[in-house]
C-alpha cells in the first residue's frame, strides 16, 4: 500500500509540474501577463522600427501595413489574457484595437485630404504609449530611445489636446438654447456658454444639428464664439427657418489655450 501511495504521489507531482510549466510557457495570467504585455509592447515597437529601417521606402501603404502588422503580432495574444491590473488590461485591449484601426485605415496615411483620420488614430496610439512609459515602466533599447521619445512627445501633446477638447465638449453639452425672436418664419435661439474650464477659448465653432422627434437631422445651422477666457460667459446664437424637436450642438472647430 505504501508503495502504491508513493507512486500515486509522484504521478500527481509530475502532473502539477507539467501544468505549471504549460502555464508559464504561455505567459500565465495575473501579474505575469501585466509584465509580459509591457515587454511585448517594447518588442513590438523595436521589431517595427527594425523592419522600417530595412525597408526601401517605409512611407508606402504596403510598407506601413507590414510595419503595423509586425507590432500587432507582438501583442495580439493579450486581447484574451487575464491581467492582475484590470485597468492595464483595458488599456492593453485598447492598444490592440488601435493597432487594428491603424491597419484598417492605413490608406489615409498617404492621403492629403483624409490625413486627419490617420493622425487621430496615431494620437490615440501615442497617448497609450506615453501612459505605458509613465505608469508601467515601458522601455526600449538605447538604439531606439529617440524613436520612443518622439512617440511620447506626441502623446503628451495629443493627451493635452484631448483633455482640452473633452472639457469644452462638456460645456457645449450643457448649452440650453431658448427662442428669443420669431419674425417672418425665422426664429433666433440663444444659449449662454459658461467657461468653467481651465482653458481660454480662442475660437469655438459649432454645428447645430436640428432633429425631429425620431432623432433625424432636418437641418444643420452654425454658431461660433471668440475669446472667452476661463471664468467668462458668452452668448451662443443661431437662426433657422426649420421646424424641429431637439437641438444637438457639436464642436466643428476648436482653438483654445
Amino acid at each position: 500500500m505504501k508503495k502504491k501511495s508513493l507512486v500515486s504521489l509522484l504521478l500527481i507531482t509530475l502532473l502539477l509540474i507539467g501544468s505549471f510549466s504549460a502555464c508559464s510557457s504561455s505567459g500565465g495570467g495575473g501579474k505575469a501577463s501585466d509584465e509580459a504585455f509591457i515587454k511585448s509592447v517594447s518588442k513590438g515597437l523595436e521589431a517595427r522600427w527594425k523592419l522600417q529601417d530595412g525597408q526601401k521606402d517605409s512611407n508606402t501603404v504596403d510598407s506601413m501595413r507590414e510595419a503595423i502588422q509586425t507590432e500587432l503580432d507582438a501583442v495580439s495574444e493579450y486581447s484574451s489574457a487575464t491581467f492582475e491590473d484590470s485597468v492595464l488590461q483595458e488599456k492593453a485591449i485598447k492598444y490592440i484595437n488601435v493597432l487594428k484601426d491603424c491597419l484598417d485605415n492605413v490608406e489615409y496615411f498617404v492621403s492629403t485630404e483624409e490625413y486627419d483620420k490617420w493622425e487621430e488614430i496615431y494620437d490615440q496610439r501615442t497617448i497609450l504609449i506615453k501612459d505605458f512609459v509613465d505608469n508601467y515602466g515601458l522601455t526600449v533599447s538605447e538604439k531606439y530611445q529617440p524613436n520612443l521619445e518622439e512617440l511620447v512627445a506626441n502623446g503628451k501633446t495629443a493627451g493635452a489636446q484631448a483633455a482640452q477638447k473633452e472639457a469644452i465638449e462638456g460645456l457645449v453639452k450643457k448649452l440650453e438654447f431658448e427662442q428669443v425672436e420669431n419674425d417672418y418664419g425665422w426664429s433666433k435661439y440663444e444659449a449662454v456658454l459658461d467657461n468653467t474650464t481651465d482653458y481660454d477659448i480662442v475660437h469655438l465653432q459649432l454645428d447645430i444639428s436640428l432633429l425631429d422627434a425620431e432623432g433625424v437631422i432636418v437641418k444643420t445651422e452654425y454658431a461660433s464664439v471668440d475669446n472667452v477666457a476661463k471664468g467668462q460667459k458668452a452668448k451662443v446664437e443661431f437662426s433657422t427657418d426649420a421646424e424641429f424637436d431637439r437641438i444637438e450642438p457639436i464642436i466643428n472647430w476648436l482653438e483654445a489655450k
